[in-house]
This record gives structure tokens, C-alpha cells and sequence, in this order.
């Protein structure tokens, strides 16, 4: 019996990523896959959206990852220009941190692309009060190491 072709976790893996990356933590930022318990500090929530096999051959697969990132300022941000300013600084760090992750291995896998599809200034008015969020929707190329 061949072993399984067991696409990778990458929720977990880019969570894991951005979340012992020091310029994520240097802004005390939380990364997790779901909006946390408190809201006074910055947060990442990273969502997989869809995750297309690439065909390259019977022996290797690629998945080409499509990644929603919601950066959010937390409400220890004091004003809403100081919200705006940290939920894109949060965005623009977590966008580098990907982008400088291509072409690397780790885990298991190898990023062979990254390509950002969405940088949206999109405030959550869900959220009570509203908060400042961008989101980056990502598509990262995935195939084992």
C-alpha cells in the first residue's frame, strides 16, 4: 500500500509562521483562527479559503493555497487614526513576513509562491465598538520539501 498524499495544515503552518516571526511579535501581535477571548492587543485571525491541487507529477503535488488574513487593531489603539495605523502596520508586517518566507523550506513543505490577491482597509463593524481591520487574502503555492 503507498503512502498518503496528506495535504499540509496551512492554517497551522502560516499561523505558526507569523506567530514566532520577531516582527509580528515585536508589534504583540496574536496570531489564531479565530477572533481571541480579549481584543486589547493586535491580532492576526488566518482563515484558508480554498486549496486547489497543482499536478506535477504522480510522485510529487503542489497545493495552491488561497489564505485570508484579518489584521486587526486592538482597543488599547487610542484613537481611530491610531487604529487605522496599527491594523496596517500589523498588515504590511505580516504581508513581508510571507513574502520573505518564499522560496524557503520548513516543515515539510516548500513555499514555492507567494502572490497577495486582496490588501483591503475594511473596518469591522461587527465587532462592538467597530474596529479597524485590513485584509490580505493570500495565495501561497505549497508542495512537499
Amino acid at each position: 500500500m503507498s503512502p498518503l498524499a496528506v495535504i499540509p495544515d496551512a492554517e497551522a503552518l502560516i499561523g505558526a509562521w507569523l506567530r514566532e516571526h520577531p516582527d509580528i511579535t515585536a508589534l504583540d501581535a496574536r496570531v489564531a483562527g479565530r477572533t481571541p477571548d480579549t481584543l486589547t492587543r493586535p491580532w492576526v485571525r488566518v482563515t484558508q479559503l480554498d486549496a486547489t491541487p497543482i499536478n506535477r507529477s504522480a510522485l510529487d503535488y503542489a497545493i495552491d493555497f488561497t489564505i485570508q488574513l484579518d489584521c486587526y487593531a486592538g482597543s488599547d489603539a487610542m484613537s481611530v487614526f491610531n487604529g487605522q495605523a496599527e491594523a496596517s502596520l500589523l498588515a504590511r508586517t505580516a504581508r513581508a513576513v510571507l513574502k520573505a518566507i518564499e522560496g524557503t523550506a520548513a516543515d515539510g513543505v516548500t513555499v514555492s509562491r507567494v502572490r497577495f490577491a486582496t490588501h483591503l482597509r475594511a473596518p469591522d463593524t461587527m465587532l462592538e465598538p467597530a474596529r479597524e481591520r485590513v485584509i490580505l487574502v493570500a495565495e501561497i503555492l505549497l508542495h512537499p520539501a
